[in-house]
This record gives C-alpha cells, structure tokens and sequence, in this order.
C-alpha cells in the first residue's frame, strides 16, 4: 500500500522499487509495528534512492532541523495512516493492527548535541506523564543498564543559571540549581 500511494503521487517506478526492496528488509516491518503499538508516530522518511528511515515524529523534527545539511529532497510519509487505512478497508470485526489510531505518545521537542562523550538527547516532558520508553538504535544497542546510566534528569521548577564568562553553570543534566 505505501508504494501504491507512492506511484500514485508520481513517484518513478524505479524509485518505488527501491523503496520495495528495502521495505523487505529482514524485521523492518516489526520494527515499524512495534513502534506504532507503543504508541508512535511511525513516519517514512525518504530520498527513494539510497536513505530509507522509519523515525517517530520527535526523532523526524531533529532531521527535520538538521535538514539544510541534506543536498537532496526527501518525502515524508505517515504508516499510521497506511496501517489504520489497512485496518479500515481490509481487516474486519474485532481484528486490527492498531487498537487506537491516534498515537499516544506526544513529547515535547528533542535535541541531539555533540558532546565530548558523544551524542546528547534532550527531550522535553509534557505534565502528567505516566511513562517514558526508550527504544535504542537497532545497530550499536547499548544494554538496557548502559541505558540506565546514560539518563540523567534535570531538576524540576525555576532553575537558574550563572554566565562565567562564555560558559553557562548549572541547570545543566545532572546538575542542581545554582544561586
């Protein structure tokens, strides 16, 4: 369905095909499903050549932000939308993929920094919050307590923050307020 709406919408058919062989990708489809019954925005983002991504609507804003980097044009794509017009049209009674199509999960904004240690991901809470899930890099995966180590938590209410010379102190991750 997601190349049908693609060829639809004039994209070339050897382009399409791309983007068929590596929707074939070993897991990728469970990985898709997996994110959307999470709660997630599930959304392809493309050049139909050689970058195929299927990123959260946060993740998607940082490459959205990072985009004046990238020569080429990409198309975006909802496959919550794809897999809840299958639910619709082909599967019937009780049976669906999605069991809300509306995702459930809205974070603020995420940045990702350079840091000394790597790279840094700021994410922002909304209020009542009734829990976080993390899903790692399929390449790469740190361990679920190298993950616990890397999460440090900012303090909540008005934190201030001292300007020494060109660096700002306190308010920083792991850090509590500074008077």
């Amino acid at each position: 369905m997601t190349m049908s709406k693609c060829l639809k919408y004039g994209v070339a058919r050897e382009r399409v095909r791309n983007l068929g062989q590596w929707l074939s990708t070993d897991g990728l489809i469970e990985f898709v499903l997996r994110k959307v019954s999470a709660g997630m925005n599930a959304i392809l983002y493309t050049d139909f050549l050689e970058n195929f991504a299927v990123y959260s609507d946060t993740e998607l804003a940082d490459w959205i932000r990072a985009s004046y980097l990238l020569p080429q044009p990409y198309v975006v794509m909802s496959l919550n939308a794809v897999i809840a017009e299958i639910d619709e049209k082909y599967l019937k009674g009780d049976v669906k993929i999605l069991g809300d199509p509306k995702p459930s999960i809205y974070l603020g904004s995420s940045q990702v920094y350079e840091s000394r240690e790597g790279k840094m991901v700021i994410v922002s809470l909304p209020r009542d919050t009734g829990s976080i899930i993390m899903i790692p890099p399929v390449e790469n995966a740190k361990s679920t307590q190298e993950i616990i180590e890397m999460i440090r938590v900012m303090p909540t209410g008005p934190v201030m923050v001292q300007i020494k010379s060109d660096v700002a102190v306190g308010g920083g991750l792991g850090s509590g307020p500074q008077a």
